[in-house]
């Protein structure tokens, strides 16, 4: 997948977010990305999440930081990796990779001449028209990207509650420009908007054939996201897909679903080595990057994150957000003790579950 050992980070570029070219719609406070005001202040991920809080729209924000229904899923996701305990016994010039979006604001060609050094894979939402998603493929292959990551995990819409101060619901799709699907919707249907298109184009009836097709079509590796379980995981390695991404899409989908750092080891060992097995949900800080290293995750993908220090500080913001994940994760490989990721991941119970600690009082 063109990926290198030491780069654990892959910036996970989800919806209307590319570094250098997103279109905020002037949500950000006067479109100032001066970080002369806030770089003191911003140290971590939490600081960026809080100051991108502040300077979005009510609309940005409620679209990338809001969860389904009671958002418990999204809480748990970063509340799990404070139950998993280590035994102390801007992405081109990061060297990590991105991923485009289908619903991308920009096209993959924009972002393929914009950044063509950078490791891009492409995500694939099926479609029920064959020709879109056959068009979509050959528009990645010919721009670059490195692979396809096919979405399992978001078939329906979802639902969400987040609202404005005055009680009314948010309206995601009315700014919503999915310029990068557009461009292949549209060789069938040439006054389509994507958006509206949406709910007749998706394939909301997506089976493991659907997966064998993608793979059929393309030399290029297909990981699929949104693996969950033990079960699933060996479905998938049964139709040899080339990767597998333990994700409950950010919490943004089910409501109530496990947490991603909980499942990850049941899946790391019903693979048994057989695909490579990455991680994405929760990650806030290079400690939970180390947690999930040590339990089996080849890489981590991170979304909000890189949001948080794009909505503060433009490109400069996302290159802050990963510098500080990874010095927080070089720091404490070295207060484990650790000096290889083959260490940190072969050595015993250097990250336990609380309950091993908790069953024993």
């Amino acid at each position: 997948m063109g990926y290198r050992g030491k780069d654990l980070l892959f910036a996970y570029y989800q919806s209307v977010l590319q570094t250098r070219y997103m279109n905020m719609r002037a949500s950000v406070a006067g479109d100032n990305f001066n970080s002369k005001s806030t770089e003191n202040l911003l140290v971590s991920v939490k600081d960026y999440e809080e100051e991108a809080r502040r300077k979005l729209s009510q609309h940005d924000w409620g679209y990338y930081a809001a969860g389904a229904i009671g958002e418990e899923t999204i809480k748990e996701n970063c509340e799990a990796f404070k139950r998993e305990i280590t035994d102390s016994g801007s992405a081109e010039s990061h060297g990590v990779g991105m991923t485009v979006s289908v619903l991308s604001s920009k096209t993959m060609e924009e972002i393929a001449t914009e950044v063509p050094n950078c490791i891009k894979w492409c995500q694939v939402q099926l479609t029920k028209n064959r020709v879109v998603t056959k068009h979509y493929v050959r528009r990645a292959e010919q721009n670059g990207f490195k692979g396809f990551i096919a979405t399992v995990d978001h078939m329906v819409n979802r639902h969400r509650d987040y609202r404005y101060k005055d009680g009314k619901p948010f309206n995601f799709e009315t700014s919503i420009v999915c310029r990068n699907i557009e461009q292949s919707i549209k060789i069938v249907e040439p006054n389509k908007l994507a958006f509206d298109a949406l709910e007749s184009w998706m394939d909301g009836s997506v089976e493991w054939d659907s997966i064998d097709w993608l793979k059929g079509l393309t030399k290029l590796p297909v990981v699929v996201k949104g693996i969950m379980t033990a079960e699933m995981a060996l479905i998938a390695v049964e139709h040899k897909v080339d990767g597998i991404i333990v994700s409950n899409h950010g919490g943004r989908i089910l409501d109530s679903t496990f947490a991603t750092i909980d499942v990850l080891p049941e899946v790391v060992k019903a693979v048994n080595g057989k695909v490579d097995v990455y991680f994405d949900g929760g990650i806030r800080n290079g400690t939970d990057v180390a947690k999930a290293i040590a339990l089996g995750a080849k890489a981590v993908f991170v979304g909000r994150p890189i949001l948080w220090g794009l909505a503060c500080e433009g490109e400069e913001g996302v290159r802050n957000v990963l510098e500080i994940l990874k010095n927080e994760f070089i720091y404490t490989m070295k207060f484990l003790g650790v000096s290889t990721i083959k260490e940190l991941q072969t050595t015993p119970d250097i990250v336990v579950h609380e309950t091993r600690y908790f069953s024993k009082l």
